[in-house]
């Protein structure tokens, strides 16, 4: 077993660190259920805090939306993402149908245009290159493009093609500083879920980092695999390592091997005093931090959105959880967005601020529809209302 020592944490960097905020300011027109929600003066770590069903995942797919603001492949992987819990039992949305629905509905007004189902408008000011995003999806009727050939011997079940039902995506960017006339600035794509396809350009116009963390997305271990390898390939293996020796002294190393009878990959932490260790036999605890350890060098100089960041982490653990998370963002240059809805988390993090981190935490308090802006607390506003005097900002 890990254990987590409570001292302070051994960074090595003594001077104070510079906060990230790519956004300034964070404005949501139209997305799912979201209509004319603005986050003013981020900062570098904004937890957004609410009641359920109040829109603080969607604001988390909105920005991670809006980092790859012409990428609807990347859209569909973000409208996925609040799945993962639910993967074992069902497999949920298609890609293609997840898309259509993060388009506010029109289901009680009156569209702009014939056909038109939904749009959305995203806007924002800060260092990240684009200004606006506004993308529409329209009904569209005829026939869908062919799936990939399969082999001869098994086309002899294949029916005709029939006339069916898809969507048109649009979406349109403003740049703040576009390096040339020709720079794109505009994607169309065709869905159609009766074939699981979608046609138009793949991973066209800018990119910000931006790496989502669902609540559970820590149990998929072939996922965390695949990032460990992808930072070992890009030598960042050394980041991750020395980010868990930040939580845990004793943690010497992280390791792939394989099993020696079935020969499939796995996870080893070698600790000093509980010796070589499987991940997948940790607790939750452990898993989450690895998670959010992994993301943050993948994230650097972008965005790290955790939705319920709390999940499979004890109160006390937080606590100095979060004192590192906000340490390591600052040094790889990372914006955190993270959701909440636990008071006792809340609590736990106003905590953990250092005092070297003044001015960088903020917390928006976001009201079910059709309640007015979310309302901003600062650093200094949350400590003086949860910790001095008991009072719930959720």
């Amino acid at each position: 077993m890990i254990f987590f020592r409570r001292k302070a944490l051994p960074y090595r960097a003594k001077k104070k660190l510079q906060t990230a905020r790519i956004l300034d300011e964070f404005a949501v027109r139209r997305f799912r259920s979201l209509d004319d929600v603005t986050l003013r003066q981020l900062g570098g770590c904004n937890l957004l805090v609410g009641a359920n069903n109040s829109g603080k995942t969607s604001i988390l797919e909105a920005l991670a939306v809006f980092a790859s603001p012409l990428d609807i492949s990347a859209w569909g992987i973000i409208a996925r993402m609040r799945e993962v819990r639910h993967l074992a039992l069902s497999r949920g949305l298609s890609s293609v149908e997840a898309i259509r629905w993060l388009f506010g509905q029109h289901a009680n007004g009156t569209p702009t245009a014939p056909g038109l189902r939904g749009e959305f408008n995203l806007l924002a000011k800060g260092e990240w290159r684009v200004r606006d995003l506004a993308a529409t999806c329209t009904e569209i009727r005829g026939l869908p493009p062919e799936p990939p050939r399969r082999p001869v011997r098994v086309q002899r079940d294949l029916s005709p093609l029939e006339e069916d039902q898809g969507w048109l995506v649009n979406a349109t960017i403003s740049l703040n500083n576009p390096i040339s006339t020709d720079e794109a600035n505009r994607v169309e794509a065709q869905l159609w879920p009766s074939v699981g396809y979608y046609r138009g350009d793949r991973r066209t116009g800018p990119h910000l980092p931006a790496v989502t963390l669902a609540p559970y997305s820590h149990r998929n271990q072939p996922m965390q695999l695949r990032r460990l390898s992808e930072l070992i390939e890009s030598n960042e293996k050394f980041s991750i390592v020395r980010l868990l020796t930040d939580l845990d002294p004793n943690i010497k190393d992280i390791e792939i091997i394989t099993d020696r009878y079935t020969g499939a990959p796995s996870m080893l932490v070698r600790h000093r005093i509980s010796g070589p260790v499987p991940v997948s036999v940790l607790g939750d605890g452990f898993r989450r931090a690895l998670e959010i350890a992994l993301a943050i060098p993948r994230a650097r100089g972008g965005l790290l959105l955790i939705d319920e960041i709390e999940t499979a982490l004890y109160v006390t653990f937080l606590q100095k959880l979060f004192s590192w998370l906000i340490r390591a963002c600052q040094e790889f240059g990372v914006q955190l967005f993270a959701t909440t809805h636990s008071l006792e988390a809340i609590t736990a993090m106003v905590n953990a601020i250092p005092d070297d981190s003044e001015g960088t935490t903020v917390a928006y308090h976001l009201g079910a529809p059709p309640e007015p802006s979310p309302k901003r607390y600062s650093a200094e506003m949350i400590q003086r209302l949860v910790r001095d005097r008991g009072l719930d900002i959720r």
